[in-house]
C-alpha cells in the first residue's frame, strides 16, 4: 500500500479540550488519513497507536495509548485521547509532539507538534504566584478556606482600636473596647463584718451615687474620690484593713455590674465597675 499521510491541519485544529466546567483530562482528536498521492484510505476499522514525545525525532515517550478498531469513513476518524491511558501524568508545560502508528499497514506518521489548545490541560493546576488579590472576588474567601491556626497578629488590622483596647462583641457587631470594665459612680449598699478576730456586723449602710449616706450604722463619713474613681468610707471606731474584715457590696442601679473593696489609711474603699 502507498505510504499513508495525515492531514495535519485538521488534526491540530481538533486538539480542543472543552473549556467549560472542570478541565477534562482528555483531548478530542480528529484527522484524515490519506496516501502519499492524496487518495483517501479505504473505509474500514484501523488500529491507531498514539504517543506523546518530548522531541520531534527520537526523544522519550511521555504517554501512549492504543485505540483499536477505529472507524475510518472517507478518510476521517475521531478519537478521544486519554480515555484509555490517563493524561494526568503529562504536565503540558513544555513542547510535545504527537506520534501516530496506523495498522494496517504498520505505518508511523510524521510527528505533529501540539499547539496551544492542548495546553489548556495545564489549567488543572495554577502557576505559583499567578493568583493576585485583584483576581479574587470580593467576599469570596470564606473561613472554610482559611487553615485553622494560621492567622497571625500581623494579619489583623488596628480597626480603630486604641492602646490597651481589645476586640469585643457588643451584641450585634465586633468592635474595639477597653479590656477592663470601666469604673462608675453608682448607689450601693454594704455590710461589714470583723473577721480577725471574728465578730458580728460592725457597720452597714446605703450610699447614694454622690457619696451621701442615705442610711446605716457606724458610718462616720463617705466621699467619692474622683481621682481614683472610688468611694472612701470611714467606719466609726474601726481602722479598716481589708484582710481583717469581710464586706459585701450590692450595687443598687443598672450601671454597675460588680464591686470590689480595698483599704487605705484605715478607710473602706469601694470600687464599682460597669461595661467597658
Amino acid at each position: 500500500m502507498k505510504q499513508l499521510l495525515m492531514f495535519a491541519v485538521l488534526a491540530l485544529i481538533a486538539l480542543t479540550p472543552s473549556l467549560y466546567g472542570d478541565v477534562p483530562n482528555t483531548i478530542s482528536y480528529q484527522g484524515i488519513l490519506a496516501t502519499s498521492t492524496g487518495d483517501l484510505v479505504p473505509d474500514g476499522n484501523y488500529d491507531l497507536q498514539f504517543k506523546l514525545y518530548d522531541a520531534e525525532t527520537g526523544g522519550s515517550v511521555l504517554w501512549q495509548e492504543l485505540h483499536s478498531n477505529v472507524p475510518v469513513v472517507e478518510g476521517r476518524f475521531h478519537v478521544i485521547l486519554g480515555t484509555i491511558t490517563s493524561l494526568t501524568s503529562v504536565p503540558f508545560d513544555a513542547t510535545y509532539w504527537l506520534g501516530i502508528m496506523v495498522e494496517p499497514p504498520s505505518t508511523e506518521l510524521p510527528r505533529i507538534q501540539l499547539t496551544s489548545s492542548a495546553y489548556s490541560l495545564n489549567a488543572r493546576s495554577v502557576q505559583d504566584d499567578a493568583v493576585t488579590s485583584a483576581k479574587i472576588q470580593n467576599n469570596a474567601v470564606t473561613s472554610a478556606k482559611i487553615q485553622n491556626g494560621t492567622i497571625q497578629f500581623d494579619d489583623i488590622g488596628q480597626n480603630g482600636a486604641a492602646t490597651d483596647q481589645v476586640m469585643m462583641w457588643n451584641g450585634s457587631a465586633w468592635g474595639a473596647s477597653d479590656c477592663l470594665p470601666s469604673p462608675v459612680k453608682e448607689g450601693f449598699s454594704f455590710i461589714t463584718y470583723k473577721s480577725d478576730p471574728p465578730s458580728g456586723v460592725v457597720a452597714y449602710g446605703v450610699i447614694y451615687l454622690s457619696g451621701v449616706v442615705a442610711s446605716g450604722s457606724n458610718i462616720t463619713s463617705c466621699t467619692w474620690n474622683d481621682t481614683y474613681k472610688r468611694y472612701e468610707i470611714q467606719i466609726t471606731g474601726e481602722y479598716y484593713y481589708v484582710w481583717d474584715y469581710v464586706t459585701v457590696v450590692t450595687p443598687l442601679g443598672s450601671n454597675a455590674l460588680f464591686a470590689t473593696t480595698g483599704s487605705v489609711g484605715g478607710k473602706l474603699l469601694v470600687y464599682l465597675f460597669g461595661n467597658p
